[in-house]
This record gives structure tokens, sequence and C-alpha cells, in this order.
């Protein structure tokens, strides 16, 4: 990125103070407060996957109303690494970083004045702060959103396959995390097919099968 005014890391410096000033205040205080309702569903179901790894039946156990993205977030960190529920809340924080630098990567190749408000919204937002302090979807959803921008971006700007290939994969684990995103695919397929028609006035077959993939 090009030199960024000392203002916008001032707020950079100030976004991070509060984020890690709050999961310190949590951690030592009330660690607790990290689960609401839904954690404890979020943790059924990836103490259900869990078993399944090992070769149990879950049938019986797992809850089909729950994606199983975020609960495979969990296995991997909680139940394989064995990193405590703290201590993936502040995995939570550092992917909220993460997207904001993705953001801001997918700003700089529309316009590089875009890079220190598109990184500030996301540093700066508080109830995604909030929300990320918890055993909730909205850390992990967020960074996927955010390598999905950077790979739109990036496709619409050399059509690359390979960006396509990383959309699809980063659309197909969003859903698994958040049912909404179902209808994502609908929307970027037709921003894909539209910069097809406006660039190329008619379909090359290479981009029709970047549509349909």
């Amino acid at each position: 990125m090009k030199s960024l005014p000392k203002s916008f890391w001032f707020f950079v410096v100030i976004a991070l103070a509060v984020k890690a000033g709050l999961f310190i205040f949590i951690a030592v205080t009330n660690p607790n407060s990290i689960l609401e309702i839904d954690s404890h569903q979020y943790l059924s179901c990836a103490a259900s996957l869990a078993d399944g790894f090992r070769g149990h039946d879950i049938s019986r156990s797992y809850d089909i109303f729950r994606t199983p993205g975020y609960p495979f977030f969990l296995v991997v960190f909680h139940h394989w690494m064995h990193i405590p529920l703290i201590g993936v809340v502040g995995i939570h924080l550092i992917l909220n970083v993460l997207a904001a630098w993705m953001t801001a990567k997918a700003a700089e190749r529309i316009d590089s004045k875009l890079v220190p408000v598109s990184a500030l919204v996301i540093l700066l937002d508080f109830p995604t702060t909030v929300f990320s302090l918890m055993i909730f979807t909205e850390a992990v959803f967020l960074f996927l959103m955010s390598v999905l921008l950077y790979s739109g971006v990036r496709y619409l700007q050399d059509h690359r396959l390979r960006w396509t290939l990383i959309a699809a994969l980063t659309l197909t684990a969003a859903v698994y995390c958040r049912p909404a995103a179902y209808y994502l695919p609908l929307m970027l397929g037709g921003l894909m097919a539209a910069d097809a028609l406006l660039r190329h006035r008619s379909f090359q077959m290479k981009l029709l099968i970047h549509v349909f993939l």
C-alpha cells in the first residue's frame, strides 16, 4: 500500500487498543460473557462433529438446524488444537484485523483513496467487535466476505480462473457458516455476466464457464 496519513494509523491504533482492551477485560473479569444461547448450540454441534470424526454415530445428536461451518471452525481450534474458548475469541479478533486488511487491499485496487476509510469501517465497527468477542459466527463470516470481496475485485480486473475458484470456495464456506449467503452466488454470477457483456459485448465461452462456476 502507498503511504497513508498519520491520522489513519492513529485510528488504527485506537481500534486495536479497544479490541485488545475489551478482550483482556472479558478474559480477566467475566469469561462466561462470551457465551449466549446460540453459542451453546454451536458448541453442541461442534462436539457432535468432533464425535463424528472419531467414528461415533451422531445421527441422533447433531442439530440439523445449525449449518456446520462455524461448528467445524470450533472443532479445528477448540477440539483438535485444544485452544480454550477465550483463545478462540482471540482468533476472532485476529480475523477481524485480517478482514480489514483484505478489504483495504480490495479498495486499493479500485482507488487508493478508499483504503483508509474501508479499513477503518471494519476496524471501528462496534457491533462487529462486540459479537466477535462471543462464540458467534460474525468474525469468521466477515473474514470470508472480505476474501470474497478481494477475489471478486481481482477477477473483474484480470478475469483469471483462480479468482473465480477462490470466490466459489469462499462462497461455499460462507453458506455453511451462515445460510443467508446462499443467495450471494446469484449476485456475484450476475455481476460477472454483466461485466462480460459490458466489456466484450458478447459472451465468450471462457467467461460463461466462469459465471456458471
